[in-house]
């Protein structure tokens, strides 16, 4: 990873990371939403930017997923994890193609993968991969930011990030782009997999 790539990729996680409750807010109004739309895409536009680069200079994927539920620690609050799903929210519309890896076109695994990469938390690239790694965690259970996969039990094809309201987002083949659909919905119903959750949130009540 180049210098300047590595700059931008340090000044938006601090943004994203630290910005006040205030600053947030006003965040949530369309025209930021927007904003944040161009800033994800523009860091994505690289094609050779992926966290395999990282996740190799430690040892490999395969080293990684071969230790039994890789575990990524805590959110540093509810904001924190709000803002994860702001940001993935924002990058509804992102065109999808099969194996790729910029905001020209992502598949399912690496929407994924980029969304957790800009706060810091490298996972591996594939959803057979992915399914290996955090806490499992039961359907009626699921929080905001939890892996959903689908397509047999045990058996994941397709993967997504669960955002609230029993909704997900994710890359679609179908779609041709990343969009927002119901876990509920018929066919997410009979091929839902079970899901993890990489990340946990702080007790804040209990500090």
């Amino acid at each position: 990873m180049s210098i300047s790539r590595l700059i931008i990729l340090v000044t938006v996680l601090i943004v994203l990371l630290y910005l006040s409750p205030e600053a947030f807010a006003q965040q949530e109004q369309a025209k930021m939403i927007e904003v944040d739309l161009k800033t994800m895409k523009g860091i994505l536009e690289n094609s050779d930017w992926t966290v395999a680069e990282r996740i190799e200079a430690e040892g490999g994927i395969d080293k990684r997923v071969q230790e039994p539920r890789v575990y990524y620690g805590r959110w540093k609050s509810r904001e924190e994890r709000t803002r994860f799903v702001r940001v993935v929210i924002a990058m509804v519309g992102t065109p999808y193609l099969l194996g790729g890896s910029s905001a020209s076109g992502m598949d399912c695994s690496h929407f994924v993968q980029c969304m957790y990469e800009l706060f810091d938390v490298p996972l591996p690239r594939t959803v057979q991969k992915l399914f290996l790694v955090g806490r499992i965690v039961e359907k009626r259970s699921l929080e905001e930011g939890d892996l959903v996969f689908f397509d047999g039990p045990g058996k994941p094809s397709h993967v997504g990030v669960f955002i609230g309201e029993k909704m997900y987002a994710h890359a679609s083949a179908s779609a041709r782009m990343v969009r927002v659909d119901s876990i509920e919905y018929p066919w997410n119903n009979r091929h839902y997999a079970g899901a993890v959750r990489v990340r946990e949130l702080e007790n804040i009540e209990k500090r």
